[in-house]
């Protein structure tokens, strides 16, 4: 049932943690945030894993598209979105390191360093 949205794994992840690094669709990943059950699937969005990874790192390792980078960002409360362009995980890599290394999209990696700066 949905109570199964907010329980993490061994690894300290939760569903929507295990989407965004396997490539979910943005449907999918809405759905794990706002639709699921009200706000539970929201609360991961601000969580990390137990290696310091939260949905936004293992997206951009995932090779996840623009439309989901920029609603994992744009979704999290507050300016939350953009501090979490700037958190490293507990191997020192920005979201942005994990995007090179799975091979994002150009419009990713601009984002991503544009969003970083603060405008």
């Amino acid at each position: 049932g949905k109570e199964l949205l907010d329980k993490a794994d061994k690894g300290g992840r939760y569903p929507l943690h295990c989407a965004c690094l396997g490539g979910a669709s943005l449907a999918v990943i809405k759905y794990l945030v706002e639709d699921a059950d009200g706000d539970k699937g929201k609360e991961p969005l601000g969580k990390a894993d137990n290696n310091g990874r939260y949905p936004l790192h293992l997206a951009c390792k995932g090779g996840a598209p623009l439309d989901v980078i920029k609603y994992l960002v744009e979704k999290a409360d507050g300016d939350n979105g953009k501090e979490l362009l700037v958190k490293l995980d507990n191997n020192g890599k920005y979201p942005l390191h994990w995007a090179c290394q799975g091979g994002a999209s150009v419009d990713v990696i601009k984002y991503l360093v544009e969003e970083a700066d603060g405008d």
